[in-house]
């Protein structure tokens, strides 16, 4: 009985280590996930914690139809990033998800992306723009001129930038 009982702290400590470590961003994915997950439920009028193959998919074509609060379809990869965080908190809440039926739902994922770029259906935000950094003779004149140091001619020269 008490070898169970470390292993059973074990268990405990590896569960509270891996959510100190777990960054607070991925967690709020995972709530977010299982918040549209919950949506789609109510929705199709599942149970809640339904991680069949069948749903898996259907939760897929759903998110890329209409899954949005307005209604709309997601962007593909915002859908695969929910499907994630929803099979994760599905584990997490005791559900048993298969590997082949997780599978399954994201080769469905892939060819309905596939099959939005051929219809020409662009989804989702702009590309970020790329900051271009300035170079460094272009640089001294807003943050001041350069400093010389160990009698180099420029900070680049003396390792300083």
């Amino acid at each position: 009985m008490e070898v169970a009982q470390r292993l059973a702290d074990a268990e405990d400590v590896a569960d509270q280590v891996q959510r100190r470590l777990r960054p607070a961003n991925t967690t709020d994915t995972y709530a977010k996930a299982w918040k549209v997950g919950t949506r789609f439920c109510a929705a199709q009028g599942f149970p809640e914690p339904e991680a069949t193959r069948g749903a898996l998919v259907a939760f897929v074509v759903w998110l890329l139809d209409r899954g949005r609060v307005d209604g709309k379809g997601y962007a593909a990869s915002s859908a695969s990033t929910i499907l994630a965080g929803a099979v994760v908190e599905l584990r997490r809440r005791g559900a048993q998800v298969g590997r082949d039926d997780q599978a399954q739902a994201r080769a469905t994922l892939e060819a309905a992306a596939v099959e939005l770029l051929k219809a020409g259906e662009r989804r989702g935000g702009r590309r970020a723009r790329v900051r271009r950094r300035r170079p460094a003779r272009e640089r001294h004149r807003r943050h001041g001129p350069r400093q010389r140091v160990d009698g180099w001619e420029d900070n680049a020269t003396a390792g300083l930038t």
